[in-house]
């Protein structure tokens, strides 16, 4: 009984022992084997994960330079019209200047007439009978002097002219013997000098001009009246 009982045992232990030694040895190596095929999806997956990245990166890098080139070419192109425009605007404010510039003085003033006159005109120096070298408005005419300096017409020839001309009026004469639109002063006067009398005007001159005698159809016009 004791020798059956131990046969039976000994029969259970090789029936079952060495299918689940295997079965144990099977599940573990394929365990072994999951795990591995785990640890290699994990290291592809992580590889792919770093190629990602590495691309990434890459695009990155490519993608800020080309945008930093197509920042940097509008700041030129800013600049440069920046430039343009300052230019342009200083030659807008310099050619005003210009042209004031080169614009002549207006002398319209030389030009009006605000009276004409006609007559005969003769002739006198500052020794004549009855002159002592002085015209009405006190200038000294004794040393053969025949023009005057005006401050606004220059040189001008001295005359004596009626009391109707104010003294220190400008007049120009036509058809004298000192030639045509001959810019003059009145700075003296006569006792048959004026408008309706003898002559209408007396020319100063000297013995080095020895003028004489009469111009008739003078013309005398007059541009300032007095000074």
């Amino acid at each position: 009984m004791k020798k059956e009982l131990f046969l039976s045992v000994i029969n259970w232990l090789l029936v079952f022992s060495i299918p689940g030694i295997l079965l144990t040895a099977n599940i573990d190596n394929n365990t072994i084997n999951s795990n591995i095929n785990v640890k290699n999806l994990n290291t592809s997956l992580f590889q792919k994960i770093i190629d990602n990245d590495i691309v990434d990166k890459k695009n990155i890098d490519e993608e800020k330079k080309e945008s930093e080139e197509i920042e940097e070419i509008p700041v030129i192109k800013n600049e440069e019209i920046k430039v343009e425009t300052k230019k342009e605007e200083k030659q807008v404010v310099t050619e005003p200047e210009k042209k004031q510039e080169e614009e002549p003085p207006k002398e319209e003033k030389k030009s009006d007439v605000i009276a004409t006159y006609s007559g005969k005109a003769s002739y006198y120096t500052a020794n004549c009978y009855g002159c002592g070298g002085y015209t009405s408005s006190g200038l000294n005419v004794s040393d053969g002097r025949l023009y005057y300096n005006d401050s606004v017409y220059g040189n001008v020839r001295i005359i004596a002219a009626g009391r109707e001309i104010p003294l220190y009026s400008i007049v120009r004469l036509s058809n004298t013997k000192v030639g045509s639109d001959v810019l003059a002063i009145v700075l003296d006067r006569g006792g048959d000098i004026g408008e309706g009398r003898v002559f209408l005007i007396d020319i100063l001159t000297n013995s080095q001009e020895s003028f004489g005698g009469v111009d008739k159809g003078v013309k005398v016009e007059v541009l300032r009246n007095g000074k």
